[in-house]
């Protein structure tokens, strides 16, 4: 680097520094009180109590959320119990979103702007609910399929919990594993994202409502949160992690692109090296970013209290988990006589 690209430059091993210190401190106190809040949850009363150890191999898929949601709770829509054809219109719903964001992703970035925005954060927030869409109109139809009785051609309204099929679904083969893991994270990540990018466009960077800003940064968070009012899947707050790593993850990508010139400037001014301002600018994105995954978190507990005043219950953390433990031969449990 000659001095001028020095200057430019010139904050980029301090942020980097300060951003990978932060980012390892998170992690350690997002881990740190995971567990306790994880012993909690399998508490049942004051009678028991349950401690899972750091090295059971289970953790990471319990943090992931495979151990407290079934497959038909990113299936089915929450108010399926009031009337299944809402999951359908939640079908429906998700494989237009899912045309509709993966034609802006082409449309605006490999056909009309002829690939030359693929590095911004707006681009990014878009394939990625694109991805989400495409998995969720899968899982519905899966669903459907499975919960379809083709002797009469209708809809089941419920699934006997001793029936194969339901045993087939709690069971979590590593497919299921999979796809349940992927769809959960997608969704609160789009989802926190979504609002976060929603919000920093309209404040910093162009308040004007034309057509591509509004098809890019306005409809993206009136879909998810349309579709967080449908869906089943739960939020976890353990989960801010993934979501501030996925900002981080960009903000690497950024460090790296501009100062090897793969492109002529930063996508973004306030992401720009060349003054101390810097460490103010991406620190509050972070902080930020983190704010919005706990607004989200915020809208799931005021859905749970709609649901409830309709006498719908979808989360059910207590009795699946604590079952799936006591089927686990890797999870050491310990209970306390009362």
């Amino acid at each position: 680097l000659n001095f001028e690209m020095t200057e430019k430059y010139k904050f980029l091993p301090a942020i980097v520094l300060v951003m990978f210190t932060e980012y390892i401190l998170f992690t350690f106190l997002v881990l740190y009180y995971y567990i306790p809040i994880f012993n909690k949850r399998f508490r049942n009363g004051e009678t028991n109590s349950f401690c899972i150890s750091l090295r059971d191999k289970n953790l990471f898929l319990a943090y992931f959320g495979s151990n407290n949601i079934r497959f038909d709770q990113i299936g089915k829509s929450c108010w399926d119990s009031i009337s299944p054809i809402a999951t359908y219109f939640l079908l429906c719903f998700r494989c237009i979103c899912f045309i509709y964001f993966f034609g802006i992703a082409c449309v605006t970035d490999y056909v009309v702007a002829k690939g030359q925005n693929w590095f911004y954060f707006t681009l990014w927030n878009v394939e990625l609910i694109s991805i989400y869409y495409l998995l969720a109109s899968f899982s519905s139809v899966r669903w459907v399929l499975l919960s379809t009785d083709y002797s009469t051609c209708k809809f089941r309204k419920e699934l006997d919990v001793e029936t194969n099929e339901r045993q087939n679904l709690s069971n979590f083969d590593s497919v299921n594993k999979t796809l349940i893991i992927t769809v959960k994270i997608l969704f609160e990540v789009s989802t926190a994202t979504a609002l976060f990018v929603t919000v920093v466009d309209f404040i910093l960077l162009s308040s004007t409502f034309d057509f591509w800003n509004v098809v890019q940064h306005f409809t993206t968070s009136c879909s998810l949160l349309f579709e967080m009012s449908l869906n089943s899947i739960p939020v976890r707050w353990e989960h801010i992690w993934i979501n501030i790593s996925w900002t981080c993850l960009y903000m690497i990508f950024a460090m790296v692109i501009v100062p090897t010139g793969i492109i002529n400037d930063w996508p973004y001014d306030f992401m720009r090296l060349d003054s101390s301002d810097c460490f103010i600018w991406y620190n509050v994105l972070l902080i930020v970013s983190t704010l919005f995954y706990g607004i989200l978190v915020l809208l799931q507990l005021i859905k749970e209290r709609i649901l409830n005043r309709f006498g719908v219950k979808i989360y059910d953390y207590d009795n699946d988990e604590v079952n799936l433990l006591r089927s686990s031969e890797s999870v050491t449990i310990i209970e306390r006589a009362p």
